[in-house]
């Protein structure tokens, strides 16, 4: 989640600061403060410290006078938004694939948090891509439709996944294939030390090698060769990065969506709408 941290430009208790929000500092994505006295340079000492992005909102007060500091903390209270989920079917990076998660918490509407729009257990459609590169520990995952409980889907177009922190992409376990490359590399240096006895000695300028010494190092030669290209195959296989079911995330909505409040089947729809 995104958290606002805004108050008197007097508070100066950075303990009791602390100890409120000890209990979620592992849900809250970003810090959001005005950049005044007190409480907001207190937040923004707290985000810094425990290495959480920080978003600065400045009130304009010479170009909107005594209303800019409702319009700051309106802008603040618009600024981003996550959708809490988690996987219900897993990733292997090694093929493209589709996604399903499950929305893990209500989500309400950030103008008056009110209004209920995305019901706890909405379903979430994505994908993952595969194209993963030599020491990336990180796949990309992208949300196309959500579900809701009462049979309304909506579109994401393709809003992306990030972890609990913020980051984009998700990580879990990596595979490097370290065991298969090492493997590579012992077969070929125990290719080349076995072909290199037969051959004996045939170095320039010591003795006339003979025809089977001769063979052996031409075999010896190309056992070498293919010995490189079999360690050159090992280094280009990608990292397998695998995603378990249960795994938590947030998927980021980076654009504006107007969504009227959840309606349950058989029940009126509520007199006004929500605006995350």
């Amino acid at each position: 989640m995104k958290l606002i941290i805004a108050g008197s430009r007097t508070f100066t208790d950075y303990q009791l600061l602390c100890r409120v929000l000890a209990s979620d500092r592992h849900r809250i994505i970003q810090v959001l403060t005005g950049g005044a006295r007190g409480a907001d340079q207190l937040g923004y000492r707290w985000a810094w410290k425990h290495a959480i992005p920080h978003q600065l909102f400045r009130a304009e007060w010479e170009r909107f006078g005594k209303s800019a500091g409702v319009r700051r903390n309106h802008q603040m209270a618009q600024a981003g938004w996550v959708i809490p989920a988690v996987l219900l079917t897993g990733i292997n990076s090694d093929l493209p694939g589709e996604l399903l998660a499950q929305v893990r918490e209500h989500v309400y509407d950030t103008v008056s948090g009110r209004y209920l729009l995305l019901p706890q257990g909405s379903m979430l459609v994505g994908t993952y891509d595969s194209a993963v590169i030599y020491g990336q520990d990180r796949v990309l995952v992208i949300w196309s439709r959500v579900i809701l409980p009462n049979g309304d889907a909506l579109s994401l177009e393709n809003m992306p996944g990030v972890d609990l922190s913020g980051y984009a992409g998700l990580r879990d376990q990596v595979n490097h294939h370290w065991g298969r490359l090492l493997s590579a590399v012992v077969l070929s240096s125990v290719l080349n030390i076995g072909t290199r006895i037969p051959a004996g000695d045939v170095a320039a300028g010591r003795f006339f090698p003979t025809l089977g010494q001769e063979a052996a190092q031409d075999v010896g030669q190309g056992i070498g060769r293919a010995g490189q290209q079999v360690v050159q195959r090992q280094l280009q296989i990608q990292p397998t990065i695998t995603i378990r079911p249960g795994f938590a995330i947030n998927i980021f909505v980076h654009r504006d969506m107007v969504l009227r409040p959840y309606q349950e089947p058989g029940r009126p729809t509520p007199p006004e709408g929500g605006h995350p």
